[in-house]
């Protein structure tokens, strides 16, 4: 299941805590992942299957690189681990230059990840092939769309929509994607 809610013109984000199981959130006591539960009734709140958080961030032009770096580096910088998703192979070996010198001060420790590697300790791995090596939980979208299943194996999901025609249907295409996995 996926939630959308409009937060505001930049931004669809689901702003509902993400369920956990309710054994690993114990009555009484905030979970990592969803607030406190207090009640019977909190525990049939825990059952509901997981929710994917999607943000979308408008660019003010086609160009994402720089957009995408500052993202990463935030989001890195919180602690998150993060797999980047860049299908095609020489953007992502772009990418790959790009993250040790889009700005002089900044670093973002990353890997450039196939398959033959396995698991990866660092805490940003940029993809082309469907994998999480490094057990991350955050998704960021570098070039084309992933493949839908396996974008709802993480709890969220950033792209960044181009203004345009090609934002709108990449727009259109994640609305498509948040339907594929709503029962309702």
């Amino acid at each position: 299941m996926v939630a959308m809610i409009p937060r505001c013109a930049k931004h669809i984000k689901c702003t509902a805590p993400r369920p956990v199981p309710f054994e690993t959130a114990p009555v009484g006591q905030t979970s990592t992942r969803g607030p406190a539960v207090r009640g019977a009734a909190a525990a049939l709140m825990y059952t509901a299957p997981p929710m994917t958080r999607l943000e979308l961030h408008d660019l003010k032009s086609d160009k994402r690189a720089g957009e995408l770096a500052r993202l990463i580096e935030s989001l890195a910088g919180d602690g998150h681990r993060l797999v980047v998703w860049v299908a095609d192979e020489g953007r992502r070996q772009i990418f790959d230059d790009w993250l040790w010198t889009f700005e002089k001060l900044s670093f973002v420790p990353h890997s450039l990840w196939q398959p033959s590697m396995g698991e990866v300790p660092d805490p940003v791995v940029l993809v082309g092939e469907p994998g999480n090596p490094n057990g991350a939980t955050v998704l960021v979208i570098g070039d084309d769309p992933p493949p839908e299943d396996w974008a709802k194996d993480f709890d969220e999901v950033h792209d960044f929509i181009a203004p345009g025609d090609g934002g709108d249907k990449r727009r259109e295409w994640w609305r498509r994607w948040r339907d594929s996995g709503d029962d309702s």
